[in-house]
């Protein structure tokens, strides 16, 4: 049986393997101690009463200037969104749409409640770089960088194997999402 709520101190995390060391350590020793402490939000899928997959949501603000090509209208301020943290899925339930469910049922419902209660322009992303084409898929867009990287770190993203690229910072527009969920 399959079933979707939040994270339980009571939940066993450490069986959880995703194959991402730094998502595994997350979830293995970080992930209740924040849902405790008020500082975000982890929803998980169970399946037969096993930890299968979960994200983590939050609640941020982004400078205003790096949306003003997706969204229109933005004062000159830093702008509420609902941040996708973490998102990740055992290994031995990746590719049964987990993802895609959590997605859309935490993160894009989380936005469109945000938006509601409180205000929200969209949801952010830093998208590892083997999860950029999955967040495409829903819409997410590419941001500009921030800035250079600082002096004396290394310039040549080539020399470092592909796991330790630097995450995409990506965006789904609010506006976006609800012309999505209406057709």
């Amino acid at each position: 049986m399959r079933e979707l709520r939040r994270l339980s101190q009571r939940d066993l995390c450490d069986g959880f393997q995703c194959g991402d060391a730094s998502l595994d350590t997350f979830f293995h020793r970080y992930a209740k101690q924040q849902e405790k402490r008020g500082q975000s939000a982890t929803t998980v899928v169970t399946i037969d009463g096993v930890l299968a997959a979960f994200v983590t949501i939050v609640a941020s603000g982004v400078d205003s200037t790096r949306l003003t090509a997706m969204v229109k209208g933005l004062p000159r301020h830093p702008v509420p969104v609902l941040v996708l943290a973490r998102m990740a899925c055992d290994q031995r339930h990746q590719g049964a749409g987990l993802g895609a469910a959590l997605l859309r049922d935490v993160a894009f419902a989380g936005a469109l409640k945000m938006a509601a209660d409180v205000g929200c322009v969209g949801i952010f992303v830093d998208a590892k770089p083997g999860a950029v084409g999955f967040y495409a898929k829903y819409g997410f867009a590419p941001l500009a960088p921030v800035a250079a990287a600082p002096t004396g770190v290394a310039a040549a993203a080539d020399a470092a194997p592909a796991e330790d690229a630097a995450p995409t910072a990506m965006f789904l527009p609010l506006d976006t999402l609800r012309k999505a969920m209406r057709a």
